[in-house]
């Protein structure tokens, strides 16, 4: 939140006197206030909002308010009106986890010198910056334990921006998310079979077993697609490999508890393992749709988003990812990549 006011108040910088724009905020402790922006003095908020049948000022410190309000102020304070005001706006975003509102901005900021002598320069600056700042993101969300946050960062750096990495800087940064993940996969493993005797560990051990080495297959190919991402063609078949290897898995899951409808033990266990392969198959699906749209490969992609919504029809990552390769076929620009959309709050912590 530091980070984001540090930013925000650049932003703002001579803004004395708001637009007057309708805005509806939350704050830090889940309050909603509506009301008009009258002014952002440094940190000092102030609102006209409608009281008891009348209305009043009402005074507020930006960090009272939630990330993404706080961010909404600054913006409605002084809008974006150029190429630099639009990256400082995509920046403040960035660092308050706000991926849909940082790649709007950075879109912005780039259609604001379109045609531009310099323009093939300011989108070297832009997308230097997206990557740095999508690595500092899984950073971030690391530290906070956030490992839904990593992933979708993760999947934005090596699905849209691996040209901004070599394969050993992914690499790098693939193995930092999976070594989280995989302990947060042991924790769970360990708080199950604390719960159980030492003849129903031996029993869940043995069955799931041959399961997990499938899963321990299909998180290799995964692992590897994202590693290499700058190949888009080996990347997608790799995906196409993880996620055969997560649907034998979860047939053989299904297979094996209906096989043992009594034992809790091992369908609590098994019901976690069919999670991480829910996860993990949706995520291999959406990371060949992203490369393949980066190959322009549009058919190929719709044919995996599609693959997602027969499987899971209401998965708004797919949703929208199905708009962001039409947008991108549509206009056989790089401004498909600037679609950040996440489906779901990128941090628990942090709902909006």
């Amino acid at each position: 939140m530091k980070t984001l006011l540090i930013l925000l108040s650049t932003l703002v910088l001579g803004a004395g006197q708001g637009p007057g724009k309708k805005l509806y905020l939350r704050k830090q402790g889940g309050q909603a206030i509506a009301g008009t922006l009258l002014s952002l003095d440094g940190d000092v908020v102030k609102l006209r909002v409608q009281l008891l049948g009348g209305t009043a000022v009402s005074t507020h410190h930006l960090s009272d308010f939630e990330p993404a309000s706080a961010w909404r102020i600054g913006v409605a304070a002084d809008p974006p009106k150029d190429f630099a005001g639009h990256l400082r706006a995509a920046k403040a975003a960035a660092a308050a986890s706000l991926l849909d509102q940082a790649g709007r901005e950075a879109e912005a900021a780039l259609q604001a010198v379109a045609g531009a002598d310099d323009y093939a320069q300011r989108e070297a600056e832009v997308h230097a910056w997206a990557a740095d700042a999508l690595e500092a993101g899984i950073d971030r969300a690391l530290a906070e334990h956030n490992l839904d946050g990593a992933q979708r960062c993760l999947m934005l750096l090596t699905a849209r921006l691996s040209d901004q990495r070599t394969e050993d800087q992914l690499h790098a940064i693939a193995v930092r998310v999976e070594a989280a993940t995989e302990a947060a996969k042991a924790a769970r493993h360990d708080a199950h079979h604390s719960r159980a005797d030492e003849r129903q560990r031996a029993a869940v051990d043995r069955h799931l077993k041959p399961i997990q080495k499938e899963i321990a297959k299909a998180d290799k190919y995964l692992g590897e697609a994202i590693r290499k991402s700058r190949s888009t063609s080996a990347s997608a078949k790799l995906c196409d490999r993880a996620v055969k290897e997560y649907t034998k898995a979860w047939k053989a899951t299904a297979k094996l508890t209906a096989s043992y409808p009594d034992d809790d033990h091992l369908a609590m266990v098994a019901a976690e393992m069919n999670h991480h392969i829910h996860d993990s198959a949706i995520r291999a699906a959406l990371h060949a749709a992203n490369v393949l749209t980066n190959q322009s490969d549009y058919k190929g992609a719709m044919d995996w988003a599609q693959r997602i919504l027969a499987f899971e029809p209401k998965n708004a990552d797919a949703k929208e990812l199905v708009k962001t390769i039409q947008l991108a076929e549509a206009t056989a620009s790089g401004n498909w990549r600037w679609g950040w959309r996440v489906a779901g709050p990128p941090n628990p912590a942090r709902q909006r």
